[in-house]
């Protein structure tokens, strides 16, 4: 197999949910924009209180974290 082609079959799974959790609103709207041109889903929060209600019922397959969160330490309520 070449180098390479392991990474390329996963990547051709199909969409897959992208969370970004970021108070800088201008950057996950960039981070965003991209993402969903390379044909992801994603929703963008802006706080980790909007995290941790949208984790309690929702799932996501990968999470953008902004560890610097404006409100707090994200990584204290990632473990809820």
């Amino acid at each position: 197999m070449p180098r390479g082609a392991e990474v390329d079959q996963f990547m051709v799974r199909g969409s897959k949910l992208i969370l970004i959790v970021a108070s800088n609103a201008n950057l996950s709207r960039i981070w965003a924009r991209h993402l969903r041109r390379q044909g992801e889903d994603v929703i963008v929060l802006q706080s980790q209180n909007e995290a941790v209600t949208y984790l309690r019922g929702g799932t996501a397959d990968v999470i953008v974290l902004d560890l610097m969160l404006e409100e707090g330490i994200a990584r204290a309520d990632a473990a809820q």
